[in-house]
């Protein structure tokens, strides 16, 4: 569909503001409803409860208690003001784990569940003051994720932000109606609530029916709610036999020789060539989350034993997909490297796809951008096999045009 006009956008959204926002029987409602309840929630979860009451079981996930903190914002009623779905439990800083039959604790705020759980007390009364203070800037001083830091933020601050908590969104809505503004995740959401606020149209919406227009299809966008995820100890149980701890991969080291566009150890040349990326990537994608799960373990594993005092980032799941990495690690020397991980159950290694984003990031990082390539992945017995390709290195044996490929070696 070709991009709208704002003449148009704004045709639709006050078509849509009357016809769904303004309904007597839906919209108007819901929104009572909804506000009513966020002011319970807050009446509930008040500074002074939260520092003195709040213990971990009336805050985590997980455990079956549908009354908790968490519970409540991500998958309970007040879902409905925003999604903060998808990803781990421990975006959460403390969940609890049914496998384990415990309560754990994100390796980011410590290994220690009541020293974790300490911090992420006062991470939500620093968002909270910050609130209750409009201070937004204050929220990037704490640990959570960007999509729980900014719907806690928004709960007990409807007023001045807007409930988008994917920041990849929030990107490609700056992006699509052209809104000026710094880089940065404070910036850009400042700069989306100026937008609404000042438009001819969107300034009749309140915040939340302003979301609820660009999540639709008047919005001229094509934006979905993130897929709901089960907790991190669940997630990939129907689909794996086996618990991801229990997987042991073998590394094969990929350094060779190139000479005249060959790898000189078995004279495999690389041929490219055009291919439906995106439709692939939708049949593989809980492959891909698993494979990429695998090598967070195996890179933190590396970390501690080299002694590096560093936390693995698993990127595409706590920043999102699209941005040219799946990884951020660190090598023996302690500097940053970004990871792609291409997951396969075949056999072969030398088969996989690389986008445009890929292409581009690697291109920028080149010494310290790897494609990690899992395969030989075994459910039952639980192995899988990787091989690491240096990108710079792979530079050398083709040249990429601006578009999805698929990489083949033969």
């Amino acid at each position: 569909m070709n991009k709208l006009t704002f003449k148009e956008i704004h045709k639709r959204a006050l078509i849509f503001h009357k016809n769904y926002l303004l309904d007597a029987n839906q919209g108007k409602p819901k929104e009572i409803e909804l506000m009513r309840l966020r002011e319970n929630f807050i009446k509930k979860f008040n500074l002074d409860y939260i520092e003195h009451d709040l213990d971990v079981k009336k805050y985590a996930i997980g455990s079956g208690d549908k009354d908790t903190f968490c519970y409540l914002i991500e998958r309970g009623l007040l879902s409905g003001l925003g999604s903060a779905r998808g990803g781990y439990s421990r975006k959460f800083g403390v969940y609890y784990s049914a496998q384990h039959n415990v309560f754990k604790s994100d390796r980011r705020y410590s290994n220690d569940l009541s020293i974790a759980f300490g911090i992420v007390k006062n991470d939500l009364v620093t968002i909270i003051n910050a609130a209750y203070l409009d201070k937004i800037e204050l929220v990037n001083s704490t640990k959570f994720w960007y999509i729980i830091k900014f719907k806690i933020y928004w709960l007990y601050n409807p007023f001045h932000d807007i409930p988008v908590f994917n920041r990849n969104h929030v990107k490609e809505i700056i992006k699509y109606y052209n809104i000026s503004c710094s880089k940065g995740d404070i910036e850009e959401r400042k700069a989306l609530y100026k937008f609404k606020t000042t438009d001819i149209a969107f300034s009749k919406m309140t915040n939340r029916e302003f979301m609820c227009f660009l999540y639709s299809s008047y919005s001229g966008l094509n934006l979905k709610e993130d897929t709901e995820i089960k907790n991190e100890s669940k997630t990939f149980e129907s689909r794996f036999e086996k618990p991801l701890e229990e997987f042991v991969g073998t590394y094969t080291k990929c350094v060779g020789a190139y000479k005249n566009k060959k790898i000189c150890k078995d004279n495999r040349t690389i041929n490219v060539r055009q291919t439906d990326f995106l439709e692939l990537n939708k049949r593989k994608q809980s492959l891909g989350k698993f494979g990429e799960m695998l090598i967070v373990n195996d890179e933190a594993t590396k970390l501690k034993n080299l002694g590096i005092n560093e936390i693995v980032e698993h990127s595409s799941v706590e920043i999102g997909d699209g941005i040219g990495y799946d990884i951020k690690s660190f090598d023996k020397d302690g500097r940053e490297i970004y990871i792609e991980v291409k997951t396969t159950k075949a056999n072969a290694s030398d088969h996989f796809h690389l986008s445009k984003s890929e292409n581009n990031f690697g291109s920028s990082k080149r010494d310290r951008y790897y494609i990690y390539r899992v395969y030989c992945l075994d459910i039952i017995k639980a192995t899988y096999k990787v091989k690491i390709y240096r990108f710079d290195e792979v530079l050398q044996l083709f040249n990429f045009e601006p578009q999805d490929y698929l990489l083949t070696l033969k």
